[in-house]
């Protein structure tokens, strides 16, 4: 694990320029769309702690009947001020959280092992942990091997399988509610297209921040066009065959700790 992550994270991580800031903002309003009603299928209301929240969309979505409490890395280049920034797993809230999600997030953390025993600790009784990750086995991960968009070297500290994240919570003491592959076309289509892209040594991410008027900004973005349609109809058939790239697992807390 390098020993500087923070150099990994450009700004352009959280936040994009011009063309890219409502195809942003279009995408994460699908992923929070879907992820709102996992929520109020488990829960009409309550705490929730989000790890990794990012700029905290998802805390905004879900403004009224949820308390979200969002957190994030000490280095992350966030600009929400009300997004908590501190190591996890040195934090020490005084309250309990009825629900804990990790969206797309654990597989940052370089012990997430510790990660979901910090988060059973931090569950009320009966309190819901959620997690959405990349399916390290799925079938995209196997074509594309080392330009698998969702590989993402060296954010990704850890890489899951479906049986390898279900041991690792089941090991702590969690209940298993499910465990599903999910239809996620706002991200996965991009992700596949991304991976062609790494094929060809081309990553999207590694553009500058400020590069709408370069010849390579707006190269990447006319052969992005036809990607994203055979894409979408790869997905689709991935999704068929129970082969998503991204999966989610929900787990329940059904004791409490002795010590």
């Amino acid at each position: 694990m390098p020993k500087d992550l923070a150099k990994y994270y450009p700004e352009n991580y959280w936040t994009f320029s011009s063309f890219l800031v409502w195809v942003r903002g279009l995408v994460y309003g699908y992923f929070q769309a879907r992820r709102m009603k996992w929520v109020k299928e488990l829960l009409a209301g309550g705490t929730i702690l989000d790890v990794g929240a990012g700029e905290a969309e998802f805390g905004r979505s879900l403004a009224g009947s949820f308390q979200v409490t969002s957190i994030e890395a000490p280095f992350a280049k966030i600009s929400n001020k009300e997004v908590l920034k501190f190591d996890f797993l040195k934090w020490n809230p005084r309250q309990k959280f009825d629900m804990i999600v990790f969206w797309e997030s654990l597989e940052h953390t370089p012990a997430p092992e510790k990660y979901i025993r910090k988060a059973f600790r931090l569950l009320a009784h009966r309190g819901f942990i959620l997690v959405e990750y990349p399916r390290f086995e799925c079938l995209e991960s196997k074509i594309f091997g080392k330009f698998w968009y969702h590989l993402d070297l060296p954010r990704h500290l850890a890489h899951f399988t479906d049986v390898g994240l279900r041991r690792l919570i089941l090991a702590n003491n969690l209940e298993l509610t499910s465990q599903r592959s999910v239809f996620a076309p706002e991200y996965t289509i991009a992700g596949l297209a991304a991976s062609i892209l790494n094929v060809f040594k081309w990553p999207i991410l590694d553009l500058p921040t400020k590069a709408e008027n370069s010849p390579k900004y707006i190269l990447t973005l006319v052969i992005l066009l036809p990607l994203l349609v055979l894409a979408a109809l790869a997905e689709v058939i991935f999704f068929g065959i129970g082969q998503s790239p991204i999966g989610v697992i929900v787990v329940q807390k059904s004791f409490d700790e002795k010590n």
